[in-house]
């Protein structure tokens, strides 16, 4: 082999090792960006039949993010709620940081469920952030 292409396979070889780390440095099913990763949460039952309140974890990498919207086709809408269980435009996530969405702190809402919540029923949330843009959150309601 010429020396003019040692140095470009080696270099092929070296990416190529790097790969498998890559994947396995990422969490298992969770979704994300470089920045932010949305690991897969549950769905539990809200104060009325038509709601519910989807719980799951979001990890901050480097830079902090805001999560300004969420949606989902099964709900009329999906409200932001703070962690003094009051509805807020936005929740911020710190640099280097996990944001935990949980019943009686901070968490999504669900109002209008197109459907009842039956058990094992996965709903797909797309959740809208400053700087990540659009991920997508699947939950889960409990299996009885």
């Amino acid at each position: 082999m010429s020396r003019s292409l040692i140095g470009p396979l080696v270099m092929r070889r070296g990416l190529l090792a790097a790969i498998p780390l890559a994947v396995m440095a990422t969490p298992a099913h969770a979704h994300g960006t470089g920045r932010l990763h949305v690991y897969p949460g549950r769905l539990l039952p809200a104060d009325r039949p038509d709601a519910a309140i989807a719980v799951f974890e979001i990890h901050a990498g480097r830079a902090a993010d805001v999560l300004r919207a969420a949606s989902t086709d099964a709900a009329r809408a999906v409200v932001i709620v703070g962690p003094d269980g009051r509805p807020r435009p936005d929740l911020p996530i710190p640099a280097r940081s996990d944001l935990e969405l949980v019943a009686g702190g901070p968490h999504l809402r669900l109002e209008g469920l197109a459907q009842p919540l039956a058990p094992g029923r996965t709903v797909r949330l797309s959740l809208d952030f400053v700087e990540a843009g659009r991920l997508t959150a699947v939950v889960r309601a409990p299996r009885r």
